[in-house]
């Protein structure tokens, strides 16, 4: 794999180390979720009260189509029934042989909030799907408190 380009400047984390390991403060996106990526067309305004509540967290996911280091976008999931959108800016992008692994830093705590509890279900119906593809019937919730017990403090804070 060949780094395309990395951007770093004093509002965005520096990740560097990302492509040695993972890096605390990434969430990983399951490939088997679905999600749409978009570029948005406005830019967002920093203030002191937006510098206060500055995000601790990033995602991280494949994606077929490169986005540039340094823009805007709207991350948007259905989980559940319920569609969630956050607001990141692209911090990098690395080439796989099935496009790009991209990585954006959330703008704002409340979005990492709830980017943190989403896909921690993103997670937990991941493997929910994989056991049920194992055994003709499980038992949900077992299995998600199971999970919860085993990988949810794995989760960055």
């Amino acid at each position: 794999m060949r780094l395309i380009k990395t951007t770093f400047n004093e509002q965005l984390p520096v990740v560097q180390e990302f492509f040695d390991k993972a890096v605390p403060g990434f969430i990983y996106h399951p490939k088997a979720i679905p999600f749409t990526l978009k570029k948005r067309r406005r830019t967002v305004e920093s203030s002191p009260e937006m510098e206060k509540e500055r995000s601790n967290l990033g995602l991280c996911f494949h994606t077929e189509k490169y986005f540039k280091p340094g823009i805007l976008v709207e991350f948007t999931v259905m989980i559940r029934d319920d569609v969630q959108t956050f607001t990141g800016r692209v911090v990098f992008n690395r080439e796989t042989e099935e496009g790009y692994v991209t990585g954006i830093w959330l703008l704002s705590q409340s979005d990492a909030y709830r980017a943190r509890i989403v896909e921690q279900v993103c997670h937990i119906d991941r493997y929910l799907e994989k056991k049920q593809g194992d055994k003709q019937t499980i038992d949900t919730e077992r299995e998600a408190g199971y999970w919860i017990s085993r990988f949810a403090a794995r989760f960055p804070v």
